[in-house]
């Protein structure tokens, strides 16, 4: 199997799991959930899982079933980890522009 694919295997994989992240998230905090809003959830779990998937896919100190874990926590955490993210990337970008 070539580098790339199992590149995409592990994405895809870890795409899966924020998906179900999210769908946990919508089973547990929303009282009455609609397609909408489950379809709505799910965009933004499987952003976020796959935004974690980058962040933490050449980090050599983390097993691989850990960063499933925290792939799938990052799909359940959704909106609140996106809120997160945004804004220690734009502090950070802020600290680059002002060197």
């Amino acid at each position: 199997m070539t580098q790339m694919t199992e590149d995409l295997l592990r994405l895809l994989s870890g795409l899966i799991v924020s998906l179900l992240g999210g769908l946990v998230r919508v089973l547990r905090k929303i009282e009455k959930p609609s397609f909408t809003k489950i379809l709505k959830e799910l965009i933004i779990s499987g952003f976020t899982g796959v935004m974690v998937y980058y962040l933490i896919k050449d980090v050599t100190f983390i097993t691989e079933s850990f960063k499933v874990f925290i792939i799938g926590m990052g799909g359940y955490s959704g909106p609140a980890l996106l809120d997160l993210l945004e804004k220690i990337m734009i502090k950070t970008i802020e600290g680059l522009v002002k060197k």
